[in-house]
This record gives C-alpha cells, structure tokens and sequence, in this order.
C-alpha cells in the first residue's frame, strides 16, 4: 500500500501497531487523501511496517498540524512543512523530493462505508471524543 501526501493537514495518521479505520482510494491500493470523499472506502486496518527509501524504517506519520512530524525507528524525528513549503524538511540537511512511504498493512474488515459516510453517522461530540481518543492513542504507540 501507499502512502503519498496531498499536505495542508489533508493526510491521514499512520502509526505502526495501530489498529483503526483507514480511508483507501478504491481500487488503486493507496491511501486516500483529502477531508471527506464518497470516493474512498473504509477498511479496518493494522498498520504493520511504514517505510521510506532514503529515511528507512518509519515508526509513524503524525499529520494532524500543517507540520508532519516522522518518527524514526532509531528514536529521530523528522518534521515537515505541510502548508507554506510542503515537503520542505525543517532543521535537517536533507533534500527528500518523494515523501511517498511504503505501508504493509494487513486488512481485517472492509465496512462498506465511505469517510463521507463514516463522519455523518457521528455527533459533534463523538467527533471531539474520537480525536482525543486517538491523540492518546497515537502517543501510546509512539512512546511520546
């Protein structure tokens, strides 16, 4: 699978271990880009192993700010310009022109349901407590 950001904050978190509700663009194994779509379709996903050919092993893409901060299996972490000079990395000698990562991902369950779908079924409120509860869990895995 693959994962090649749009940036502006329009990416989806992956984090190895996590077990979650991922977005795929159909029928072209990648992952979807954007806030909502009647295009995409929803998967029940664990995110096995996330690599990059010049960074290597990725412990997990943080993408909920307009900066994205990579974790590196050594303990580094590389933060990127999501919005002003998408891609651009900050405080690293280090020229990266293809941030597309290669995720195996092993699919437990296909719902049927778009993320168009998936967020009209939710509260304001579950929408609050969903994020919160992945922030924490995101944390958890990355031992931050």
């Amino acid at each position: 699978m693959k994962w090649n950001p749009c940036w502006y904050g329009l990416d989806q978190s992956i984090i190895v271990g996590d077990t979650d509700l991922f977005y795929l663009q159909k029928e072209e194994h990648s992952f979807a880009n954007g806030a909502l779509s009647i295009e995409d379709e929803e998967v029940e996903a664990i995110i096995l192993q996330i690599t990059h050919p010049i960074l290597g092993q990725i412990k997990g893409i943080l993408t909920q700010e307009l900066d994205y901060s990579i974790f590196l299996n050594d303990g580094g972490i590389v933060i990127v310009n999501g919005e002003e000079e998408p891609g651009e990395v900050y405080d690293q000698h280090m020229n990266i022109n293809d941030w597309c990562m290669e995720v195996d991902v092993q699919i437990l369950k296909k719902t049927g349901l778009t993320s168009y779908e998936r967020i009209s079924q939710l509260t304001d409120f579950e929408k609050v407590e969903k994020k919160r509860m992945r922030e924490a869990k995101y944390r958890e895995l990355l031992g931050i």
